[in-house]
């Protein structure tokens, strides 16, 4: 799946620390995508360029889990880097 980066929440996790919360935007369907990302976690290294990259990157490959949840461990691509930088902000998205 294709999708655009809309944002990141920062957000306690449930497991002691911090986690974030990433919001995509996919292309085909024009719905709204999540992913829980922990720095914590072996895949936090696929996912540091794209918090770098901010809001508008685009992103090819991803997985979904279930319903609107994207697999944080998908092998994904970056197809454009939007170079705003994410700023990681604390709210509760729901």
């Amino acid at each position: 799946m294709k999708a655009k980066v809309l944002g990141v929440k920062r957000r306690n996790s449930k497991y002691g620390g911090e986690c974030m919360l990433m919001i995509f935007q996919g292309f085909d369907d024009n719905k709204k995508y999540t992913t829980w990302i922990v720095p914590e976690f072996r895949n936090f290294k696929n996912w540091q360029k794209v918090l770098e990259s901010g809001k508008g990157t685009i992103l090819d490959g991803l997985k979904i889990k279930t319903g609107n949840i994207i697999d944080s461990d998908s092998c994904f691509t970056v197809v454009s880097v939007a170079n705003e930088g994410i700023s990681v902000i604390q709210s509760s998205l729901f």
